[in-house]
């Protein structure tokens, strides 16, 4: 991603909340170098205080690279939504998608994810008191490698960063299910 899609480190009073594949979530504080563990996102929320940053599996919001058209860019991308419905299960209107700047060679990167699991994880944040800054896919998260892909094993699942002109999400089962 460009410079201009980057939100940047936290700050001195923001959490980072990490929800995981199997629904517990941790919680790292400004300024704390422990990591609290929290059975679900609403006690998550509830330690993070203020204002924090969610940072979800990459099953909960896709990667995708679009190319963008050099024509009618401010269309195209009031129509994002619907330029990734083939890649999803379900119709535009239940998807939210979020773009990053675009990149030099006219591609973009967007996150896709349920609306209705956005509206829920808005809606934990909101009870806790608690102001989302941002909401990132975990594959985001992991360091870019130009050269090989950049692998996190963690809950039974992989989460997978490989070349940025074949950025992906994979999620595989590795608990038992690995054959050696």
């Amino acid at each position: 991603m460009t410079e201009q899609g980057a939100i940047g480190a936290p700050g001195p009073r923001v959490a980072v909340v990490r929800l995981s594949a199997s629904g517990t979530a941790a919680v790292v504080r400004a300024g704390d170098p422990t990591i609290a563990q929290a059975r679900d996102l609403a006690e998550a929320f509830r330690a993070a205080g203020r204002t924090a940053i969610l940072i979800v599996p990459g099953l909960d919001a896709r990667l995708a690279r679009l190319s963008l058209p050099p024509r009618n860019r401010s269309a195209f991308l009031s129509a994002l939504p619907f330029a990734v419905e083939d890649r999803v299960a379900g119709p535009a209107e239940s998807i939210a998608v979020a773009a990053a700047a675009p990149e030099r060679d006219g591609t973009l990167v967007v996150a896709v994810a349920s609306r209705t699991l956005l509206d829920g994880w808005r809606r934990s944040a909101a009870e806790a008191g608690t102001r989302l800054r941002a909401v990132l896919a975990e594959p985001l998260c992991l360091p870019a490698s130009p050269t090989g892909w950049t692998v996190l094993f963690a809950d039974g699942v992989a989460t997978v960063r490989c070349d940025p002109a074949q950025e992906l999400r994979q999620a595989v089962g590795v608990a038992g299910k690995a054959e050696r």
